[in-house]
């Protein structure tokens, strides 16, 4: 395949994810993520400090079988993931202002042992989705309604093993 290239978060930055999140961490350790079906179920894992639009989120999906995943941002935003495709997806058709052809990205990413790692930060009106431990990066703007909060993690068409998943919440 020849020389690959891959980024990581700046590491800095992760080692003060305790201090910039003032405690308001969210951890979860072999969950089963439902399948929402044609509902938008899912769960919430951890409401209570979930609230905002800041987010740094580190997840270990197990991937076994052919449904997908999604971390959905401020109602509006999706971080998804199609197991029977290897794609990585965001969907940001339900954001604001966005002309046709910018609100859906499919990235190829490959499991590594079965299991698939994602570092998502969003901040406000920025995402940056890390895949893979950094064989695949994405990088864009978002665009919530004012007001608009919170994180959901659901699933579609099976079950998901989360191996592990830390959120942060970055908000003030």
């Amino acid at each position: 395949d020849g020389v690959r290239l891959f980024q990581e978060p700046a590491e800095m930055i992760r080692g003060e994810l305790g201090k910039l999140s003032h405690g308001r961490v969210t951890r979860r350790k072999d969950m089963t993520v439902g399948d929402a079906g044609a509902g938008d179920a899912g769960i919430d894992p951890g409401a209570a400090h979930l609230s905002g639009n800041a987010y740094w989120v580190k997840a270990e999906l197990n991937i076994g079988g052919s449904g997908s995943v999604e971390f959905r941002f401020a109602d509006q935003t999706t971080v998804g993931y199609d197991a029977a495709g290897h794609q990585l997806y965001i969907d940001k058709s339900h954001s604001a202002g966005l002309k046709v052809d910018t609100v859906m990205h499919h990235v190829p990413v490959e499991p590594i042992n079965g299991v698939l790692t994602l570092e998502i930060l969003v901040d406000g009106s920025s995402l940056e989705v890390f895949a893979g431990n950094g064989a695949r990066v994405y990088t864009t703007m978002i665009f919530p309604d004012a007001g608009a909060s919170g994180l959901k993690l659901s699933a579609k068409g099976g079950d998901f093993r989360v191996k592990e998943l830390t959120i942060w919440n970055l908000g003030q």
